[in-house]
C-alpha cells in the first residue's frame, strides 16, 4: 500500500487526482474537491478522502433579495446539494416574528448543531464509545448591540445514549467537540459558544 494511504478502512489504489476531482457522495449530490496530493478511496462508503495533503470541499448557496431592508424580501436556496430551494427570508422574520421563514441566523443554527454532532460522535468514536443516539439542537441569538444587530452567541444542546460511558467523560467530549468542531472554529472569537450535554440511559 502507497505510504500516503490511510491502513483502515481503504483500498490499496490510490491514484494521483486532477487539480479539481467532481465527488458524488453516497447522497447522491455532486461537489467538487480540489486536492493537491494521492487520493485513496474508501472502499466502504465510496467517498474520497487523503492523508497528509491540502483538502477543500466547495459548498455554495444562492440568494436573492427585492427591495428595502424593512419591506423587501427574498429567497435562499442550495447549490451545491439542492436540498433546498427558495426558502423565503425576510428582515422581519429576523428581529420580529418568523411567521414560518426562515432566517440566516436559523441556517447558522442548522449548520453549527449539525457540525456538532459530527464531531461528537467522532470523538466518542475514537473514545471507543460510539453513540447509539445525539440529539443536538442550536440556539443562535441575534441581537441588537450599540453597534448595530449582532449574531451574539450560539448554545448547544446535547442529549446522548452512550453506551458504557460515564457523565463525566460524555460531558468533557462534549465539550472539546464544541470547542473543535468546523463551524464552531467558525465562529469562535466572535459568538459566545457553549454546550450543555446530558448522558441518558
Amino acid at each position: 500500500m502507497p505510504p500516503d494511504c490511510t491502513p483502515r478502512g481503504w483500498t490499496e489504489a490510490c491514484r494521483t487526482p486532477p487539480a479539481t476531482r467532481t465527488v458524488r457522495p453516497v447522497d447522491g449530490s455532486v461537489r467538487p474537491v480540489h486536492a493537491i496530493g494521492r487520493l485513496c478511496e474508501d472502499s466502504v462508503v465510496g467517498r474520497w478522502a487523503t492523508k497528509g495533503v491540502v483538502m477543500a470541499v466547495i459548498s455554495r448557496a444562492e440568494a436573492t433579495w427585492s427591495g428595502s431592508l424593512v419591506d423587501g424580501s427574498g429567497e435562499v436556496s442550495s447549490r451545491s446539494s439542492h436540498a433546498f430551494t427558495s426558502l423565503p427570508i425576510s428582515w422581519a422574520a429576523r428581529t420580529e416574528d418568523q411567521g414560518g421563514l426562515t432566517s440566516p441566523e436559523e441556517l447558522v443554527a442548522a449548520a453549527h448543531a449539525s457540525c456538532f454532532a459530527m464531531a461528537f460522535s467522532g470523538r466518542l468514536t475514537r473514545a471507543g464509545a460510539p453513540p447509539e443516539r445525539l440529539d443536538v439542537s442550536a440556539d443562535v441569538t441575534f441581537e441588537k448591540l450599540e453597534a448595530g444587530w449582532r449574531v451574539v452567541s450560539s448554545a448547544l444542546t446535547v442529549r446522548g445514549v452512550v453506551p458504557g460511558m460515564s457523565a463525566a467523560v460524555f460531558a468533557g467530549e462534549a465539550e472539546a467537540a464544541k470547542d473543535t468542531c468546523p463551524i464552531s472554529q467558525a465562529l469562535k472569537g466572535n459568538v459566545a459558544l457553549s454546550v450543555e450535554a446530558t448522558l441518558e440511559s
